[in-house]
């Protein structure tokens, strides 16, 4: 399974990879509510103070629900979620 490709700067997680191990990640991961992942799917970017690198974020609407990547530059954060990958961890959950 390929896990990593390098995107610009920053290296991104395969929407796979984070599907099967995303829930284990300890770093780049971040439980959002459902009104942040509504603003998000809508095209708007978050902004956030947060104390993580910027790059690819795990996003999560709970501690098991890994829904996807968001990519957090310079306080702002954006969804990278593939509709594909949100039906499934809404429907795994």
């Amino acid at each position: 399974m390929k896990a990593f490709q390098k995107v610009g700067q920053f290296l991104k997680p395969t929407t796979r990879f984070i599907q099967v191990f995303g829930r284990l990640a300890t770093r780049a991961a971040l439980v959002i509510s459902e009104g942040q992942l509504k603003d998000l799917l809508e095209g708007e970017g978050l902004c956030l103070d947060l104390d993580i690198e910027q790059g690819y974020v795990i996003l999560k609407l709970d501690e098991k629900r890994v829904l996807g990547l968001g990519l957090y530059v310079n306080g702002t954060l954006r969804s990278q979620i593939s509709l594909k990958a949100l039906k499934s961890a809404m429907i795994r959950s």
